[in-house]
């Protein structure tokens, strides 16, 4: 199974879209891009901006859509922006937005790569997984939303879909250790320590993927890796369940 699940993770990873369709789709992780038929449109920033913001809530009242694309002007230039560029979505790529009375849409058939991530984590926090969907799972959960883009609404959802997706690589790894898929497990939680280093469950995790696998001198380094790093950086020490794991399993392996 191991074997399987490596060659799924390699086979993936340099796969520049986490998904592929026909139709409309709206990238958002990764960056930013709108595609018809797989082909890409190009379209000014400010229209990006309306895209991604519709993408990522579906639809929203004109003067809240104007006002939080434009929080820098008044309320009337930031309409006469907004009615600007819904002009231009029409002309380049027409089918992209719909408006309804005083509502603007993001159109019912066009295929957004965030809800894709966000069922995603929600399927592998269900345990809804297989060794042939892990790899491509994992690799979905690895692209950041928006990268390079400092909206406040931006940030804001980048951090929620983070934590969704960190948890979700967790819950993953935990799954695999149990399937007894050790390398592929490790490569996930691994994957979760890199996206942030001071997250002592995902730290932990890779302890606990060592001590599966029954390597007890791993698990002793990357534990005191986390002991160093909490130091320096925190001047604190690791929590006392992190410490009993690591001392059960030192008392059940002498036992043996």
């Amino acid at each position: 199974m191991d074997r399987l699940l490596d060659h799924d993770v390699g086979s993936i990873i340099t796969s520049p879209r986490p998904i592929e369709s026909g139709g409309i789709t709206i990238h958002l992780l990764g960056g930013f891009a709108l595609e018809r038929d797989s082909t890409t449109i190009r379209i000014p920033p400010s229209c990006a901006k309306l895209v991604a913001f519709l993408a990522l809530d579906r639809r929203g009242a004109r003067a809240n859509v104007a006002g939080t694309l434009r929080p820098d002007v008044s309320e009337q230039r930031a309409s006469a922006s907004l009615r600007t560029n819904l002009w231009r979505m029409r002309r380049r790529s027409p089918g992209v937005i719909k408006t309804v009375g005083d509502r603007i849409e993001l159109a019912d058939h066009v295929a957004v790569d965030v809800d894709h991530f966000v069922a995603t984590a929600r399927r592998i926090q269900r345990d809804e997984v297989d060794l042939r969907t892990a790899g491509a799972a994992a690799e979905l959960l690895h692209y950041e939303l928006l990268p390079g883009w400092y909206d406040e609404w931006v940030l804001a959802e980048r951090d929620r879909l983070r934590q969704l997706g960190l948890h979700a690589l967790e819950s993953l790894a935990c799954w695999l250790c149990r399937a007894g898929a050790y390398a592929a497990a490790l490569e996930v939680a691994l994957q979760a320590l890199g996206a942030d280093l001071l997250r002592e469950s995902a730290h932990r995790l890779v302890v606990q993927v060592h001590l599966a696998e029954g390597n007890l001198v791993e698990a002793r380094n990357q534990y005191q890796v986390w002991c160093q790093l909490l130091r320096s950086q925190l001047g604190e020490n690791p929590s006392v369940e992190f410490a009993k794991l690591l001392g059960a399993a030192d008392r059940r392996l002498t036992n043996v």
